[in-house]
C-alpha cells in the first residue's frame, strides 16, 4: 500500500502539426494515493551544438506545463492519474529538434 510515482528516466515528446509538443512524463501509483507536482522551467545549455530547449532564461516565452488527459492543470494527482508535459503551440518549429532537461517536484500527502 505504498505511494509511489512512475517516470521515464527519458521521455521523447510528440509534436503536432501546430508546434505544440506533449509526452507522458509522470503517473501517481497507490492505494489513496494523491500527489502535489510543481514543475521547474526546462533548462540546457547548448554546448554540444544541439537545439536546447528554449527557456525564459534565454529570452523565451515558451513555458511548458504539466497536464492531465483531459487538458487540465496537473497540480495535484491521484491514484491511476498521469500527467504529461505539454508545450504549448508554436513551441517548436517545423523541422526542428529540441533536447532538455525538466525538473519535476512531487510531494506525496
Amino acid at each position: 500500500d505504498k505511494t509511489y510515482i512512475e517516470y521515464p528516466t527519458m521521455t521523447r515528446l510528440s509534436v503536432a502539426p501546430d508546434g505544440s509538443a506533449r509526452g507522458q512524463v509522470v503517473t501517481v501509483v497507490g492505494r489513496n494515493a494523491q500527489v502535489k507536482f510543481t514543475l521547474r522551467e526546462a533548462y540546457g545549455n547548448n554546448n554540444l551544438g544541439q537545439y536546447w530547449i528554449p527557456t525564459a532564461a534565454s529570452g523565451s516565452k515558451i513555458k511548458p506545463q504539466l497536464i492531465k488527459k483531459d487538458g487540465s492543470q496537473c497540480v495535484n494527482a491521484r491514484e491511476g492519474e498521469s500527467c504529461d508535459l505539454y508545450y504549448p503551440p508554436g513551441s517548436v518549429p517545423p523541422g526542428r529538434y529540441y533536447r532538455g532537461y525538466v525538473d519535476i517536484y512531487a510531494t506525496v500527502y
